[in-house]
């Protein structure tokens, strides 16, 4: 008994060797000993206070161990290695701080230069308009195309529908949408889901086709009945409320504003004019109304709307 006690026939299992640790991970690996069935773990925090863990493999996560790891703290382990019969051996200790990575460098701060994104000016594609249907509309980031009856959802309108195009702008919508041949136009709102049917104001233009204005996203269907024969356009939703057409000559200039835009915004002539192109990026600001922002913007002079940018600097 005295035997199996004693220091030297403790030491019958070497130690565990190539004992690596991640500092950063907490993840401590070592290679096995032949004839070890057990691995004792002890890690030691600053302080009386020892932990020790059991592991039965070649690794162990020291975060797993309790009260270790804080970012920050040093800390030391040892592994020991054991058989069922109690003989064994400890590592060296292995002295860490966990969680600190390589030392961060800064560099100095970079004055921010807006520097405007060149986007190609897409053109209205009509060429996949039903035969003789028109989409008249002043923007030129506008989509549009034919549509069957699979992509109409509701059975009844399905059945029905004589022609469809659905339409799709990314901001603002205004545009007159007519059909070849007799019918009422009824819109199936994207914005609902399911979508919303919406009967539109038709009318009847001079050259026969029945029309009506548009000023939302959604599909336009053709359905048999009779549109009144005096032009009334008329929207069909509530306006845009911040479409004003306010006056430029009113504009206070700016020195120091820069206005960004996430999403693709219409680029237009004067607050509330003509959409003369796109506009996406960052550009100082010349001056200001109410609602727009006038900016330079690839080599145009031009306005957008001052809902849908972030400002930086004087902008008010």
């Amino acid at each position: 008994l005295l035997a199996l006690l004693s220091p030297a026939h403790a030491q019958t299992l070497p130690p565990p060797t190539n004992i690596r640790l991640n500092p950063i991970t907490g993840v401590a690996t070592w290679n096995a000993v032949s004839g070890a069935t057990l691995y004792r773990v002890h890690v030691e925090l600053p302080g009386p206070l020892n932990t020790y863990r059991l592991a039965f493999t070649n690794s162990l996560d020291l975060n797993e161990a309790a009260f270790c790891c804080i970012v920050g703290v040093s800390y030391r382990f040892r592994v020991q290695t054991r058989n069922n019969s109690g003989d064994g051996s400890f590592s060296s200790w292995i002295s860490f701080t966990y969680g600190v990575g390589p030392p961060v460098v800064e560099s100095a701060p970079r004055e921010r230069t807006p520097t405007p994104v060149p986007l190609p000016i897409p053109t209205q594609d009509h060429s996949q308009l039903p035969a003789g249907a028109e989409v008249d509309s002043d923007s030129i980031w506008i989509s549009m195309r034919e549509v069957s009856g699979a992509a109409i959802g509701d059975p009844s309108v399905r059945a029905a529908a004589m022609s469809a195009i659905d339409i799709w702008a990314p901001l603002e919508l205004q545009a007159e949408v007519c059909f070849a041949g007799d019918g009422s136009l009824l819109l199936l709102d994207a914005a609902y889901s399911p979508r919303a049917l919406v009967w539109m104001d038709s009318y009847r233009r001079a050259d026969g086709k029945a029309c009506a204005q548009l000023d939302r996203n959604g599909t336009v269907v053709l359905m048999p009945s009779q549109p009144p024969a005096t032009p009334a356009p008329q929207a069909t939703a509530t306006p845009n409320p911040h479409l004003i057409a306010e006056n430029p000559d009113e504009a206070t200039t700016l020195a120091d504003c820069t206005v960004s835009a996430r999403y693709v915004l219409n680029f237009r002539e004067r607050p509330a004019g003509r959409i003369m192109s796109v506009y996406l990026g960052a550009t100082p600001a010349i001056a200001r109304t109410d609602n727009w922002f006038q900016v330079e913007y690839l080599g145009e002079t031009g306005w957008i709307s001052a809902h849908y940018v972030t400002t930086e600097g004087d902008c008010d």
